[in-house]
């Protein structure tokens, strides 16, 4: 399967960042990173210079739902990254919603392997 250490990691690292900022833009990273294993391990593999997003959307249409959370969280992501604030619920939203992604994504990969080895 996939590796998804380095999504797991960035999490893990969210979670105990601070300030709240960091924590928020931590856990959308892990989210991309996530997402990028999902495009990577995808059939005929969506290419292009689209954001991950929506590569995400192609790659996986089950995943799209996520796909577009995480899109129209990215201008706020950007914002942070730029110096705006964000609440401590805001970054422990996001990093719930991180999880749940990447369990989501988890289960994509998973389902995939078993698809290929069926047909192997």
């Amino acid at each position: 399967m996939i590796d998804l250490t380095y999504s797991r990691r960035l999490i893990l690292e969210a979670e105990l960042a601070e300030p709240p900022a960091a924590r928020f833009v931590g856990a959308y990273q892990s989210a991309q990173q996530a997402a990028l294993a999902v495009i990577a391990a995808a059939p005929g593999r969506a290419r292009g210079r689209s954001d991950v997003w929506r590569l995400l959307t192609s790659a996986a249409p089950e995943l799209a739902e996520w796909a577009d959370f995480f899109s129209a969280v990215a201008p706020t992501v950007a914002a942070v990254q730029a110096g705006a604030l964000v609440s401590e619920r805001g970054a422990a939203d996001l990093i719930r919603d991180a999880q749940g992604f990447m369990g989501d994504a988890v289960g994509w990969l998973r389902r995939r392997e078993e698809i290929l080895a069926e047909a192997g």
